[in-house]
């Protein structure tokens, strides 16, 4: 099992998603992406781009992403996020306090925990 954390400043992230073909795409198992964050502001860390979680284990924190978030992997956990439009498919999905700026989000799982989210239609 691998654990690696990502810890993006405040801040707006477009190269780095452009550099990767406009998506961020973590694969290694139990990776962390940890976004500055504030109570009153929320998400500081912009991802302009998808992101698409490859790997098992994977959190996402604090962090807004302006385009698509896909997980098919088991376990992957958002919190505290503003996301534009997401489809998550894996199993022990849980999402607590994460908005889905578009209104736009699956998650079919029976197995998911929704917490205090917003713009889950």
């Amino acid at each position: 099992m691998s654990a690696d954390a990502v810890l993006p400043r405040a801040g707006l992230y477009e190269r780095w998603a452009q550099e990767r073909q406009g998506s961020i795409e973590p694969r290694a198992e139990g990776v962390l992406i940890l976004g500055a964050w504030a109570p009153t502001e929320g998400p500081l860390s912009v991802i302009e781009g998808n992101v698409a979680v490859l790997g098992g284990d994977n959190r996402l924190r604090g962090v807004k992403v302006t385009g698509r978030l896909t997980s098919s992997a088991n376990k992957f956990s958002s919190a505290f996020s503003d996301i534009a439009s997401a489809t998550i498919r894996g199993n022990g999905v849980t999402l607590l306090r994460s908005r889905l700026t578009a209104g736009q989000a699956t998650v079919p799982s029976s197995s998911a925990v929704l917490v205090d989210d917003t713009g889950i239609p």
